[in-house]
């Protein structure tokens, strides 16, 4: 699974080596105003999402203006979005996005999506889950808490598990949870990956990072690691003197 500085070097690739678009160009701009900086935020995107996007520019006058991109500029940014989910849903998920290239871009511009849909029931199924996720509950992952201690385990471990649940995210933490369905696989491959960004970001105790760095680039593994982080902090000393110190 992809880290977030692969996520945001897959985004590079995506803008640079696939769509071509130019280093200045207002379409850059406009996903950096929107904080969509990687490839994690930029495939949370939904079409109408893309089709509005805004940007905030000095015209000629020296004026300071917000418009919305033109539709030559949004086309290639929902082309992208819509060749990712037609890989997707049939059974091919873009894992290396470095292995992606505009020619396979354009071949499924002019022939791919002309050929037979796959199952309609998995891939509606499919878009309404991702579709739920994305917009249904808002996401922040500003409001994630910081590890830089196991002493501090059982105050960090509470305020991370309120924060899943509250924002969907509450199959990463349940440990026993395996998705069966395309539908659910795509879900919970989305969610791992969001989660794996918070972790790189908020895990700064030392074993903590060493628990990231050994599982980030397995099958879901920000389901992995949080379930090493618990039975870490389950079999340490720090960590239990904390729980009985907080109870006492």
């Amino acid at each position: 699974m992809t880290t977030r500085a692969q996520a945001v070097k897959d985004l590079e690739h995506a803008l640079t080596n696939i769509l071509e678009v130019g280093a200045q160009s207002r379409t850059r701009e406009a996903l950096v105003q929107n904080q969509i900086d990687d490839m994690s935020k930029f495939l949370g995107l939904s079409i109408d999402d893309a089709k509005s996007l805004q940007v905030a520019y000095t015209d000629k006058a020296g004026k300071r203006v917000t418009a919305n991109l033109l539709l030559g500029q949004t086309v290639p940014i929902t082309n992208l979005l819509a060749f990712a989910r037609f890989r997707t849903a049939t059974g091919q998920p873009i894992d290396k996005w470095e292995d992606v290239t505009g020619a396979m871009l354009r071949k499924y511009l002019i022939t791919d999506h002309l050929l037979p849909a796959p199952d309609r029931k998995t891939m509606s199924d499919d878009e309404k889950a991702l579709k739920d996720y994305e917009k249904s509950i808002k996401r922040d992952a500003s409001a994630f808490p910081t590890l830089k201690d196991f002493r501090t385990w059982e105050t960090y471990h509470r305020s991370f598990e309120i924060q899943m649940n509250a924002q969907g995210l509450g199959n990463i933490i349940d440990v026993t949870y395996n998705p069966k369905l395309v539908a659910e696989k795509a879900l919970f491959k989305r969610q791992n990956e969001y989660v794996l960004g918070i972790f790189d970001n908020t895990l700064k105790a030392d074993k903590a990072k060493e628990i990231l760095r050994k599982h980030e680039k397995e099958a879901y593994p920000a389901q992995k690691i949080y379930a090493a982080l618990v039975n870490h902090a389950s079999t340490s000393t720090t960590a239990s003197i904390e729980a009985s110190r907080i109870l006492s």
